[in-house]
Order: structure tokens, then C-alpha cells, then sequence
């Protein structure tokens, strides 16, 4: 009996030395972790799903603390407080902001604090409590998790009946991939003759193109000819016109101023120079009803009248 509780003795004294090691280090450790951390306070409106005790603080992106406790907040229970330790000489400012960051795909999340102005000064920290506030950007911390199942469920939905979709127009889709390989398979093996033709194609094109222009030009150059050949007689017409109105005054006057010389000396050749006269009108009346004509349609002068003769029934 008195050798059973010896070494009773000294597993219970073995046992109680290793826990107080443990203890000795654990509270090294927290005194280290307290001394060279600073503690901030954020209150997040909203979900905070992801969050949890011992996950990353990330600064910039950058590792720089880790999550103490995720809470209720009593006064406020719409929000929660959410206790960080981030080390010593991390400039977090006073419009610094936090939100929830996802991490990978795991669900898990992390508090993401951005850097804020250079020129703002460093966040305070409460005397009587022990930490400084960070604000939220509620634009990215609540709205973009509460959203996140959501949009995971939309995706799965989407992928499901994607594969619905294919395996019930599998074979579908064999028969037109199938077909598909046969058309290029036709198309590589007669890449020659379509390039002929392609090329004929192009060069029966370019012959349009050529022979409109041409008929273009043809067309422009026959109506200034017309033109120029039709102004050509019309002032020609004009002329002889103006020359024979000369000739009809000169003969009238000379009638007139000799009328009764010639009815004295020559009476039997009155009625002569009067149908002279007479006729000379009528030559000039006719001459007026061409220039008419011509000033109304050139060109009957060149192809002839275009009037259409009327029905005569037989």
C-alpha cells in the first residue's frame, strides 16, 4: 500500500507540473499578443455569416490580426460587434472603413479594413475601454453576403437544368456536331473550287461595276451633245429669223416710200409688188411658227415629230 501511494504521489505532481508549464506558456503568450496588438471595435449592420473567433483581420488585403469575438450588440441587436486584435504600427485611420471580405470558397469570410486619406489622423483609442471604432462600408459588408446564397443557389439552378437540357438532346446534338464535321470535312476538300468560284463571283461583280460606269458616262455624253446641238439651231433659227424680219421691213418701206412713183410709172405692176408683199408676210408668219416649234421640241428638228397621228377607223 505505501508503494502505490508513492507513486501516486508523484503522477499527480508529474501531472501538475506539465499543466502549469502549459498555463505559464499560455499566459506568456497572451501577455506577448496583448502587448504588441492594438483591439478595435466594429459594428456591422446586417449579416455577418462567415464570421468567426481566431479568423483573419486583412488589411489591403495583407494578414495583419485575427477575430476575437463575433457578438450580439446589446443595445442595437439589427447589429453586431465584431472585436479585432491587429498589430502594433497598422495605420488605421479615422475614415478608415471595414467590411466583410469572402474567402475563397470555403463560406468563410474575413474583415477587410481599407487604409483611408494619408493625411487623416490615426483612429483613437478609448481610455476607458481599451479599443478605437472602425466604421463599416455597409455597401459591401451585409448587402454582398446576404446575397451570396442567393446567387450560389441561381448558379446550381442554372448548371442543373444545363445539364438537364444536354443529356435530354444528346443524341441532337451528336447528329449536328456529326454534321458539322461533314460540311467542313465537303468544304475542305473542294477549297479549291469555291475559291474559283468565289473569285468568279468577284470578277462578274467588278464587270458590273465597269459597265454601269461606262453606260453612265455613254448617257451623260449623248444629252450634252442633245443639249449643245439643240442650242446650236435654235440660235441659228434666231438669226435667220432676225435676217428676214430685216429683209420684210426693207421691202415694206421701200413699197410704201414709192407706192405712188410705182402706181404713176408702172400701174400694171402694182398687183405684182403686192402679192410680192404678201408673200414675203407669209414667209415670215411661217418662220415664226418654226422658231415656235423649235423653242417648244429641238429635237424634232434632228428625229422628227414625235406627235402621234390620230385613229382613223377604216
Amino acid at each position: 500500500m505505501e508503494t502505490r501511494a508513492n507513486h501516486f504521489i508523484v503522477g499527480a505532481f508529474v501531472l501538475g507540473l506539465i499543466a502549469a508549464a502549459f498555463g505559464f506558456v499560455h499566459w506568456m503568450g497572451r501577455q506577448d499578443l496583448t502587448a504588441d496588438v492594438t483591439r478595435y471595435r466594429i459594428l456591422f449592420h446586417g449579416s455577418v455569416a462567415g464570421l468567426r473567433p481566431a479568423g483573419d483581420v486583412l488589411f489591403n488585403g495583407i494578414k495583419v490580426g485575427k477575430i476575437d469575438t463575433v457578438a450580439i450588440y446589446a443595445p442595437d441587436p439589427r447589429q453586431s460587434e465584431v472585436m479585432v486584435s491587429v498589430q502594433k504600427g497598422v495605420p488605421v485611420r479615422e475614415d478608415s472603413l471595414a467590411s466583410i471580405a469572402q474567402v475563397g470558397i470555403t463560406g468563410l469570410s474575413a474583415v477587410q479594413i481599407s487604409a483611408g486619406t494619408p493625411n487623416q489622423p490615426l483612429a483613437t483609442i478609448k481610455q476607458k475601454n481599451g479599443f478605437a471604432d472602425i466604421k463599416t462600408n455597409a455597401a459591401l459588408s451585409g448587402s454582398v453576403m446576404d446575397a451570396m446564397p442567393e446567387l450560389l443557389a441561381n448558379v446550381n439552378a442554372f448548371f442543373v437544368r444545363l445539364n438537364q437540357l444536354v443529356a435530354s438532346n444528346e443524341d441532337t446534338l451528336q447528329k449536328s456536331l456529326a454534321s458539322l464535321a461533314s460540311f467542313t470535312a465537303v468544304l475542305d476538300s473542294n477549297k479549291d473550287e469555291l475559291d474559283k468560284t468565289l473569285k468568279n463571283v468577284n470578277a462578274i461583280t467588278e464587270s458590273f461595276r465597269t459597265a454601269a460606269a461606262r453606260l453612265q458616262s455613254t448617257i451623260e455624253r449623248i444629252d450634252s451633245d442633245l443639249s449643245e446641238d439643240d442650242e446650236s439651231i435654235v440660235v441659228q433659227a434666231k438669226k435667220t429669223m432676225v435676217a428676214l424680219r430685216g429683209i420684210a421691213e426693207k421691202l415694206n418701206q421701200t413699197i410704201d416710200g414709192n407706192a405712188e412713183k410705182l402706181t404713176q410709172t408702172a400701174t400694171h405692176s402694182f398687183q405684182e409688188l403686192a402679192q410680192l408683199a404678201k408673200d414675203g408676210r407669209r414667209v415670215v408668219r411661217g418662220l415664226d411658227r418654226l422658231l415656235e416649234k423649235v423653242d417648244r421640241d429641238p429635237q424634232s428638228l434632228l428625229f422628227g415629230s414625235t406627235t402621234v397621228k390620230p385613229y382613223q377607223p377604216q
